[in-house]
This record gives structure tokens, sequence and C-alpha cells, in this order.
């Protein structure tokens, strides 16, 4: 506003900075489309109203009367800063100057311009973008489902495992084998004590089972069957080992134990075959000794020997099994 009342409005043209260079500072449509324009801000909204007469001045002709008119610089600067505070967007409505630069006609400032900027980003970084990346990956223990996992061969070879029973599906509920002695639980007692003697028809003892053959066998090994029957069919070295019985070819006595019937015998003990005593009787012979070795002798009254019968041992009808020990 001049002395004479009349109101006046600048706007920068342009800079020309120190290299020479010269930026437009020319806004849309000029002074006359930021004050005719709709919703347009007011002289005293930015300021304007307020501009002071200095002694050094800008000046303008004022075209109503033609006269030579002054404003000063400091009001020139400040209606500028005022109007600068204040930018318009594309609407016409006000914005916020952090945005705007003033100077390109979309009014946006260069994203280097921008502080404040957000410190994550709107997208993840494609790998080639990642920086300081290591040249090998130890991946975290983790599980794929088998359908996410490619190229996987159509057939597997297994290498040799095993699987406890409890981990086996659809095992049937019968086995398909009988199960050795050794595999059965529950068996009642004394059935399978170490020491028991049993015949069996075959040629090959079963599962926990010794040939009784004299064998010496190890105390450690066998110590069930050492605790039973220790050295009562021999003592084997006399440290290590000991014997177990030998009944191959024999046949089994019940033990005397203090009967009468068999008086004298020790458990284990081992007994010479013999006759019972009894006589002799022949027809039409004599009783003559013999001269070569005083031995007696019945012979026929003709002079021969009476006719003998019978083999190499005194035996009943009999079967060959295989006795065996339990250890």
């Amino acid at each position: 506003m001049d002395e004479a009342g009349y109101p006046h409005y600048v706007t920068p043209l342009a800079t020309l900075a120190a290299n020479g260079a010269v930026t437009d500072l020319r806004g849309r449509g000029g002074l006359w489309w930021h004050e005719q324009r709709p919703q347009a801000h007011t002289k005293e909204q930015v300021g304007l109203d307020k501009l002071e007469n200095w002694g050094w001045s800008h000046s303008y002709t004022d075209t109503t009367g033609g006269a030579t008119k002054y404003a000063s610089g400091k009001a020139v600067a400040d209606a500028y800063n005022a109007l600068n505070s204040s930018k318009l967007d594309k609407t016409g409505k006000a914005a916020d100057s952090a945005k705007f630069n003033g100077q390109l006609p979309s009014f946006y400032l260069d994203w280097g311009n921008f502080t404040g900027v957000p410190v994550t980003a709107t997208r993840w970084p494609s790998f080639a973008e990642v920086t300081g990346k290591p040249a090998t990956y130890p991946p975290d223990s983790h599980a794929h489902s088998w359908s996410s996992i490619t190229g996987k061969p159509s057939t597997f070879t297994p290498s040799n495992h095993s699987h406890p029973w409890s981990e086996v599906t659809d095992k049937p509920a019968q086995a398909t084998r009988w199960p050795n002695w050794n595999e059965v639980t529950g068996k009642p007692a004394g059935i399978d004590e170490p020491g028991l003697v049993a015949a069996f028809a075959m040629a090959t003892p079963p599962d926990g089972w010794l040939k009784a053959n004299g064998a010496a066998i190890s105390r450690t090994t066998y110590s069930a069957l050492f605790a039973a029957i220790g050295t009562t069919f021999g003592a084997g070295n006399g440290s290590t080992t000991f014997n177990i019985p030998d009944l191959r070819g024999e046949f089994v006595r019940g033990w005397d134990d203090s009967r009468g019937v068999d008086a004298g015998r020790a458990l284990g003990s081992w007994q010479e075959d013999e006759f019972k005593e009894h006589g002799t009787h022949g027809t039409n012979s004599t009783k003559k000794q013999a001269s070569d070795n005083n031995t007696q002798a019945y012979v026929r009254s003709d002079g021969d020997m009476a006719g003998l019968r019978g083999g190499d041992e005194t035996r009943p009808r009999n079967v060959a099994f295989l006795y065996c020990i339990k250890y």
C-alpha cells in the first residue's frame, strides 16, 4: 500500500545464481490468477496489507494514475515469504508447504529434498539389492511339507535300518512262526530251570540247551548252570570251566537218595553193568575143572562146551534220543 492508499502486489520472476544459472520462479497464471481464482487468498491472509515504504524500494507503475510508485525491498520479501509459506495445490486449496517448492508447475519436491522419510521400505528389496549378505547361508532348523519338496525321486531305495516293534504299523495279529523258548514270557516257574535234563528227538539242541556230552564249559558264560550243578560232573580246568554230565549211550537211573535200592550212590555217579547172581543149569553135563586158568566151566558129558548166546552188553529194548541240559 503506497502513501495514497493504493494496494500493490509483487512476485519474484526468477533467481540468478553466482554461476549464471537462471531459475524460473513464475507461478501458475501469474499474480492475477492468484487473486482472481476461486477460493483465492486475500492480501490480508498473505501479509500484503503490511507493506512498508523504505528509503530504497522497487519501482512500479500505477495503472490507475500513471504515476511511478515504490515498494520497499523488505515489504516485497515479507510478502513473498508469506505467500510461499501457504502454497496452493492444483485444486486451489492450501497445501502443506513441505510438499512443494514453488518452482515447478507440479509443486512437488524431489525425493532427495524430503526430510523425515520413513525408515522402512514399502516393498522387499530384490536379492541383488541386498548388501552385506553372507556368501553361504546355514539354514535354521525347520521342516518342509512333503508336497513342497521339488525334484524328489519317484521311488526310494532305503538304506539298511531297523524299527522297534512299537513303530511297526499294520502288523499281523498273529505271529507267522512259533517263538523260541527264550522269547516266551509268562512260562511257569521250574520248567526252564538251569540244570534240567531232557531227551529230544533231534540231533541239535534247541535254544537255551546244551548237549549232555560231558564238555567243559565257561563258568562265566553259563553262570546260571554253574550255580545249579557246580562241579558235580567235573571241575573242568579247576578255575574258569566246569563239566556238564555225559549221557551219551547211557541209561539214566533215579538217584537212590538213601532209599536203599541202589545204596551208596552219589548224585551223578556212574555205575558199571552187571548180572544179578544166579545158578546155571545144564542137561547131561558134568562139572569139570579146566586145566588152563583154574576157572570152572560146565561141559557136556560128551566133552563139548554147552552152547553160548548173548552180546557185548546187557540191555533192555530201547530208543536213542539226544539228552540235553538246560543252561
